[in-house]
């Protein structure tokens, strides 16, 4: 299952549908009826179409949580949970709700164990040289927050400053 490519989906909102129209006028035609499997072609040539007019996403099929805190563990305890509660779904019977019960706690203890030896082994790596900066993004990381990015606009009496040496020059004379 790791070896899969990560999934495809369609952005229909992003769809040139006039195209669209157009091609599916011209190349869906009766003659299609007549070939050896109509339904196989049909669809072959609808997919081929909107492959030529409607975008595609691809979404990361690593969808891992970007804190330091989430290894393995908490992946392995996420995976059994869940497990157990498609299990549960499936066949809701008391041995099922015990058995999801245990492994929610689990990996709820797991996770904030991993949350709290990273908040100790990074508070003891702290020292009196340490900047602020690194702190404040080490928090940041560890709560799952973006870090954010250089400054790239600022309000000033409702205009939009977005030249970098104007809002340098802004921000030096206050």
């Amino acid at each position: 299952r790791d070896d899969e490519p990560a999934a495809e989906h369609w952005k229909f909102d992003r769809a040139d549908w006039m195209s669209f129209r157009t091609l599916c006028v011209s190349r869906l035609s009766d003659e299609l009826a007549l070939s050896e499997d109509p339904v196989a072609q049909f669809t072959d040539t609808l997919i081929e179409i909107a492959n030529q007019t409607i975008p595609k996403s691809h979404t990361s099929k690593n969808k891992l949580p970007k804190v330091p805190w989430f290894n393995d563990a908490c992946k392995q305890a996420i995976k059994e949970r869940k497990k157990a509660q498609r299990k549960l779904f499936r066949n809701p019977t008391a041995e099922n709700v015990l058995a999801f019960k245990q492994l929610k706690a689990k990996a709820r203890h797991i996770i904030k164990t991993q949350k709290k030896t990273s908040w100790q082994n990074f508070c003891s790596s702290l020292t009196s040289k340490t900047k602020p900066k690194t702190v404040w993004k080490a928090i940041r990381k560890i709560k799952g927050k973006k870090s954010t990015s250089s400054l790239g606009h600022l309000k000033v009496n409702g205009k939009l400053l977005t030249d970098k040496k104007q809002i340098a020059n802004l921000l030096a004379s206050t």
